[in-house]
């Protein structure tokens, strides 16, 4: 594996890292003092869905098992007003995410409109920075091992004559080979624990902040209890981060430090990663200088 196809996979995640900021300002600009900053062509029917929405906060308000039940379009159907152009608001994209998002709102809280967008930006923000991470390190041991496939050779890893000899080429059976190495690399691990793996299997020298390690390994917890606990705080959390703010079951507060620290530790590790294995594999003295980017300020 050539270097230049390196360089274009961490530019590949500089862009993923940016354009992940950039969706989540727009989002929150867009979703700020909602609807009024929706985009023209979304809320051209807005006076039909206040019509929608007053009508539906009378039921709340009358009758709120009205509200209760299945969700489907039978049941959607029912709330829209007589006095409202019913075809042309249901075509409308938003409308039935909307609705329903307000109908299931109203029967836990009776306000249809106090919806915090903002949590979903941050969590989304996170998930997809952790996960981009994630990716690049493997897209690193790839590279690492393509570009010294003699580092597969003298690994112990043994696979069946039959699995060997059902690849027609060599290069198909070390791609192969290249994938088994890194699930059995990153199995079960975490990524700081992947990176020290990196540095004492290849001895490459990656020089991270300590303040930078400690922001990403949290962030990574954090991703985790999103994806498996609607992001309250379970054991494995407690046990990992040693955290004493939050209480078992509690909800994980994502704030804009969280997501600064976020961004700013997984630019600088990823940064540092791709500085010394290029240099150490590929041989090339300044790589960043190289790609004109550099991430300077650490997570304090």
């Amino acid at each position: 594996m050539s270097w230049d196809r390196y360089k274009d996979q961490y530019l590949d995640l500089i862009l993923s890292f940016h354009q992940a900021e950039f969706i989540t300002l727009i989002a929150r600009a867009t979703l700020e003092n909602f609807p009024h900053n929706l985009p023209d062509h979304l809320k051209e029917d807005l006076d039909d869905y206040w019509k929608v929405i007053e009508y539906m906060m009378g039921v709340v308000v009358n009758d709120n098992k009205k509200l209760k039940g299945e969700l489907n379009d039978r049941e959607i159907e029912k709330i829209i007003p007589l006095n409202v152009n019913r075809d042309k608001v249901k075509l409308n994209p938003i409308f039935d995410p909307l609705i329903k998002m307000m109908m299931i709102n109203a029967t836990k809280r009776n306000d249809l409109l106090n919806m915090n967008y903002q949590k979903y930006f941050y969590q989304q923000q996170i998930v997809m920075f952790i996960t981009y991470t994630e990716s690049f390190i493997g897209d690193t041991i790839r590279a690492i091992c393509r570009a010294k496939p003699q580092i597969i050779y003298s690994s112990k890893k043994q696979v069946s004559w039959e699995t060997a000899l059902s690849f027609p080429e060599k290069d198909e059976l070390l791609d192969f080979l290249i994938e088994e190495f890194i699930s059995d690399t990153v199995r079960s691990k975490d990524i700081c624990e992947v990176i020290s793996s990196i540095i004492k299997k290849y001895g490459i020298d990656i020089n991270i902040n300590p303040g930078n390690l400690s922001a990403l390994s949290l962030s990574e917890q954090v991703r985790h209890i999103i994806i498996h606990s609607g992001g309250c705080v379970d054991a494995k959390f407690l046990k990992k981060t040693g955290n004493s703010t939050v209480s078992f079951g509690e909800p994980f507060p994502v704030d804009e430090k969280l997501i600064k620290n976020t961004s700013l530790a997984c630019k600088n590790v990823t940064q540092a990663i791709f500085e010394a294995v290029s240099k150490k594999i590929f041989d090339i003295s300044n790589p960043l200088c190289i790609i004109g980017i550099k991430f300077r300020k650490n997570v304090q």
